[in-house]
């Protein structure tokens, strides 16, 4: 996600204006103000996860993947990517379920 001035912020399923934003999972960390690189589409493999093939992640909070269905205090659930192997993810960008 991006703010007003172009810069990339966590998405957060607490707050209802990220519910229906493109959702871009970070390739890699970064620093406030440096370069970023982002994935909307297709696959990703990163070998420090440990996903459970065939479970749906969700936005979490402060930019968090999750592999459990937000519920309150969150104000909507959304897959965004289907783990394909322990380490391999694929983005689907499912529409928001609003919560509140």
């Amino acid at each position: 996600m991006t703010n007003n001035d172009g810069e990339a912020i966590y998405a957060d399923n607490t707050n209802p204006d990220h519910a229906n934003s493109a959702t871009k999972i970070t390739l890699g960390a970064a620093i406030a103000g440096g370069d970023l690189e982002v994935q909307l589409t297709g696959r990703i493999t990163e070998p420090s996860w440990n996903w459970t093939p065939g479970a749906r992640i969700y936005v979490g909070t402060l930019g968090q993947l999750v592999t459990t269905a937000p519920t309150s205090p969150a104000t909507f659930s959304k897959v965004i990517a289907i783990a394909e192997t322990a380490t391999r993810i694929l983005i689907v960008q499912e529409p928001p379920l609003m919560l509140a």
